[in-house]
């Protein structure tokens, strides 16, 4: 049976329709894996605790230790940790998102709040891709465009580990949408929300902004107004705790959240590295990509990648469409910036400047020509990268910390559950046998496979993750109890230090 020219685009656009939603699939189904708290990553484990430390109704941070009426502490729980948390870099609109649905699942099991978590994300990521490329491409590379996005370098990770960047894609295919309908204080209101969650697409908003400001007939002065408060709006709908000034009102001390929130901008934007211009950055991205992509070189691939991206550019800039050529400026600043400044090679992080440089080209192809080269080059390119990825999701079959720390006899979810409750146990006994332990505070190293009271256990003590100084042990069991963690610490004469397997517990003896 012959195919007609006409229903080509169709039949190949009903491919990637189902390639795309098969990947949907195959995320979700692989959500059901690692999925009780004690094994949960870091990263995972900060949106979990978000929804627990509301639905448990738990001062985690010992805010309202003061307040005797039961009623009124529980009410300012709930406000506090919906409004502030305790951790601003993503903004409470994210974890208030998972919150709400995610959260009455806390009724069935840990296993199910993880687990739905993990779909919501994926959802995300889904509807993210989709209607980033439905609201800005023609419709017949629609579903091409779905199955690129989730093709790029580290994708995988953005479905094995809730992460903000799905909902960033999401409210800014809105906002880019309201932008081609030349809506543009909607545009700017969802670019700023999108731009506060994850503050590294800042980058996006400000040329977006560029854009509005030479390309409309919005008087200037109004626009920039206009724009300021706009922005704010969006700010306090992902941050609402900002809306608070610091104050001292009788007993009542408001800290300064402004200072709070522009000290998680600078200290947690750049993971701890140095940002600091070095050429030698770039190679170590080059070999990552090169890697991803199955290149046997990073010449090949180098020399493959740049030809390529010389016919993108050139078709980017001969075509009429000036948004596109917005885009491929955003996508070069990202490159530049992270290949040259940039020490931590974390690919996921061009995930979006790649997307919106596939929009670009994507684009800036004609809906009357046939394509069939470009679109064949990108699927190769797409069809290799969602392969990696999917290897690298199914192969990961041990836990995160595992190459760290080197857990022993731990090879399978139930046997990080039993050592965790082994440790729970001895630190229940512990208690038992010192009564001037009575602060009922177990400080836990982060990185360690984790408790946590009333859900993987019930006790009087609550376990918390310590982020103060390691340098030995006395640091933490001063505000503490009792320390764990993977360290073997030299000790002085007041403290006790037990084992168990590569857990180590630290606390002070009944002499001090």
């Amino acid at each position: 049976m012959n195919i007609s020219s006409k229903s080509l685009p169709k039949l190949t656009n009903n491919t990637f329709r189902i390639l795309s939603v098969g990947l949907l699939i195959f995320y979700v189904i692989n959500n059901l894996k690692n999925n009780i708290y004690e094994v949960l990553f870091i990263d995972e484990r900060l949106l979990i605790d978000d929804i627990y430390n509301i639905w448990l109704i738990e001062d985690v941070y010992n805010r309202f230790s003061n307040i005797s009426n039961q009623s009124l502490k529980n009410i300012l729980i709930i406000f506090i940790e919906f409004a502030y948390g305790g951790d601003l870099r993503y903004g409470r609109l994210w974890s208030n998102f998972f919150t709400i649905i995610a959260g009455p699942a806390i009724f069935i099991s840990d296993t199910v709040v993880i687990i739905l978590s993990r779909i919501i994300n994926s959802l995300l990521f889904f509807f993210g891709a989709y209607f980033l490329s439905r609201n800005l491409v023609d419709k017949k590379y629609l579903w091409i465009g779905v199955f690129t996005i989730y093709s790029f370098s580290q994708v995988e990770i953005l479905h094995r580990v809730p992460k903000p960047e799905p909902m960033v894609i999401l409210f800014l295919a809105i906002g880019l949408k309201y932008l081609l309908s030349e809506k543009y204080y909607l545009s700017i209101f969802f670019m700023g929300i999108a731009s506060f969650l994850k503050i590294n697409a800042i980058v996006i908003f400000f040329f977006i902004w560029i854009f509005i400001f030479f390309h409309s007939n919005i008087n200037k002065l109004r626009l920039i107004v206009n724009s300021i408060f706009i922005t704010i709006g969006s700010l306090l709908i992902v941050n609402p705790i900002l809306i608070i000034p610091p104050l001292e009102i009788g007993s009542i001390n408001i800290p300064n959240f402004y200072k709070i929130y522009f000290n998680w901008l600078t200290t947690q934007g750049s993971n701890a590295d140095q940002i600091i211009f070095n050429i030698s950055y770039a190679s170590r991205w080059i070999e990552s990509f090169s890697n991803f992509y199955q290149f046997p070189n990073n010449y090949i691939f180098l020399f493959t990648i740049t030809i390529i991206f010389g016919f993108a550019v050139n078709k980017i800039v001969k075509s009429p469409d000036t948004l596109s050529k917005y885009l491929l400026i955003i996508f070069c600043f990202y490159v530049l910036f992270y290949f040259f400044f940039l020490e931590r090679v974390w690919t996921r992080y061009l995930h979006l400047p790649l997307a919106l440089l596939l929009i670009a080209y994507l684009r800036s192809l004609s809906s009357k020509n046939k394509n069939y080269i470009p679109v064949t080059i990108i699927f190769l390119f797409a069809l290799v990268g969602n392969i990696s990825n999917m290897d690298r999701y199914l192969n990961d079959t041990t836990f995160f910390m595992n190459e760290r720390l080197d857990y022993v006899d731990v090879v399978t979810q139930k046997d990080a559950e039993n050592l965790v409750n082994e440790v729970v146990n001895e630190i229940k006994l512990i208690y038992e046998k010192n009564d001037h332990l009575n602060k009922n505070l177990v400080y836990w190293h982060p990185d360690l496979i984790t408790p946590r009271n009333k859900v993987t256990y019930d006790e009087e003590f609550y376990v918390r993750e310590y982020w103060g100084n390691k340098d030995n042990v006395s640091f933490a069991i001063e505000d503490g109890d009792i320390f764990v963690t993977y360290t073997n610490y030299t000790i002085p004469d007041n403290v006790v230090k037990s084992q168990i397997k590569n857990f180590y517990i630290y606390y002070l003896n009944k002499t001090n």
